[in-house]
């Protein structure tokens, strides 16, 4: 399995270098180089004592040396500070904010992948986590049973040069996403296979959570329980372990390995009152009018409640083949296009799907999540539910949507939009899908300048950096300067002051190009929000057969 993990942040210059150091050690990172295929990115190589060939599974991303990686972060700190107007060297300050992050990404050895194809993981995941603005470092320790990848990165933005705002779960769980993604896709465990593996949805039974269990199986005693007493009997007869002789109410499953019984206050979130101590067990048992199962009853009835859940669904779907660009054991990951342009994938989990023949068929309810993956920009990284998956999916693929519950909706939203339509001359569905393949080439050519002016104002701030380094008092800085000069090939007669002009440009002409996007992307959307919608619609009232 996969594991990652986000590091304590690094706050001063002497833990930063320290940092890389560590994470660049030669004993950890150096294996044999008997691999023929050669990546896009240079391995520092050297020959040991029998004169077999070495290499070092160090590499950088807007780093034009990794051993002077530091430095290099460094001098993009300074710029950043310079253009607030700040001019403190940061290489003496004592900072308290975040110089850099540290994230490390561990795989098992079951996995049987390469660790040149692990560091290949590990640069995937970084480069779109931080959507190829940010300078790092990645190494590959292979000391361990268990190799893993260490990557720090600066948390100033090279094109912006911004903070870079780690937001505890929400990035984090992109992060994670972003890692397994790139990890199933090239064939690691995510989590333990044999949970994963594809069943058919009815005989699908979740990996055990000891909480959630465990409340599932008081909830329902609570219904069919009508004393303290009988309560405690139904609940041995549900192999639930209830113990009310110490100061809190804890419970333990007895059919499963729990090894830590579980305090009743825990299973509420602490913004909620209690309600599976003594007291609240007492007060709702004893209410209960006596139309509740027997001892003898209670676990066949408990049963098969859970295998009904089980087989629910409010969803149903088929998957084209087409749609799917990879399939792993922890689920499939489906292409989706949604918005302006918003290409990505979606993991659909094992448990939510049934293979039928060369198809797949989905089952899902409509408030399930799922996280889309944007690998262009992992700021559009986001939660979705299960209704709008579904329905951008089969819109995709002209598939019926089957829904579990009878409700055919009415296109009051393309009703609403009238005037806006009226506005842009459509009066037939032809014209409307002309309009909206106007604004999608629209859209495309603007983002293909965009990308072009990022390049080059990302080499613009590295020239620049290079540049007032230059000017420093420092050796050190200068004779980085000059090297950073002699590989970026700038020419001798270039000022800082003439980079950073020629920078602005560039900065001027992407924030205006960045409004006409915007625009252009704002009335796409509404195009294409009504056409989904108007063809969702049709689709329902011709092809959608309801399950009673």
């Amino acid at each position: 399995m996969v594991v990652t993990k986000h590091l304590p942040a690094v706050h001063s210059v002497a833990r930063m270098k320290r940092a890389l150091a560590y994470i660049m050690n030669v004993n950890k990172t150096t294996i044999d180089d008997v691999d023929e295929i050669q990546p896009d990115f240079d391995f520092k190589r050297s020959f040991n004592s029998d004169g077999v060939i070495q290499k070092q599974l160090v590499s950088g991303y807007l780093i034009d040396d990794v051993e002077t990686a530091s430095e290099e972060m460094l001098l993009t700190k300074q710029l950043a500070l310079k253009k607030k107007g700040n001019s403190k060297s940061f290489f003496q300050s004592a900072e308290k904010d975040v110089l850099v992050h540290h994230l490390t990404q561990s795989f098992s050895p079951d996995d049987k992948l390469t660790p040149e194809e692990i560091h290949k993981i590990g640069r995937k995941t970084a480069i779109e986590f931080l959507g190829g603005d940010h300078e790092f470092v990645i190494a590959t320790h292979v000391d361990q049973k268990h190799i893993h990848n260490h990557i720090i990165f600066n948390s100033t933005n090279q094109r912006t040069l911004k903070k870079f705002e780690w937001h505890a779960k929400k990035t984090y769980n992109a992060y994670r996403n972003i890692s397994d993604k790139h990890a199933a896709l090239a064939g690691a465990y995510i989590i333990k296979p044999e949970t994963r593996r594809l069943k058919q949805y009815g005989s699908y039974h979740r990996e055990i959570n000891f909480k959630d269990e465990i409340k599932s199986r008081i909830d329902f005693l609570l219904r069919h329980s009508i004393s303290l007493g009988d309560f405690e009997n139904k609940a041995a007869a549900l192999h639930l372990d209830v113990d009310w002789s110490g100061k809190h109410t804890i419970y333990k499953l007895l059919d499963h390995d729990q090894k830590k019984s579980t305090r009743a206050r825990s299973l509420v979130r602490r913004s909620e009152a209690p309600k599976y101590n003594l007291e609240q067990i007492f007060d709702v048992t004893k209410r209960n009018d006596g139309v509740v199962f027997s001892a003898s009853e209670i676990k066949a009835a408990y049963d098969a409640e859970q295998k009904k859940l089980q087989e629910e669904f409010q969803l149903r779907f088929t998957l084209e083949p087409w749609q799917v660009e990879a399939q792993t054991d922890e689920g499939v990951y489906v292409n989706l296009d949604y918005g302006r342009g918003k290409q990505g994938t979606v993991l659909i989990p094992a448990r939510s799907l049934e293979q039928e023949g060369g198809r797949l068929e989905v089952f899902i309810n409509k408030n399930d999540f799922f996280y889309f993956i944007n690998p262009d920009n992992s700021k559009d990284n986001r939660y979705m539910t299960g209704a709008t998956i579904a329905k951008q999916l089969t819109n995709e693929n002209a598939t019926p949507l089957i829904k579990k519950n009878s409700h055919i909706s009415t296109i009051h939203r393309l009703v609403e939009q009238y005037n806006f339509l009226s506005c842009n001359g459509v009066t037939s569905g032809t014209q409307l899908e002309d309009l909206l393949d106007r604004f999608n080439n629209e859209l495309d050519a603007t983002e293909s300048s965009l990308n072009q002016l990022d390049e080059r104002l990302v080499r613009q701030k590295q020239v620049s950096k290079a540049l007032l380094a230059s000017q420093s008092g420092e050796s050190f800085e200068q004779e980085l300067a000059q090297k950073l000069l002699t590989s970026l090939n700038i020419p001798e007669h270039l000022t800082y002051e003439k980079s950073e002009i020629l920078a602005d440009q560039i900065e001027i002409e992407t924030e205006a190009l960045r409004d006409r996007y915007k625009n252009i992307g704002e009335q796409f959307d509404k195009i294409d929000d009504i056409i989904l919608e108007y063809n969702y619609e049709k689709d329902t009232d011709n092809k959608n057969s309801f399950i009673n």
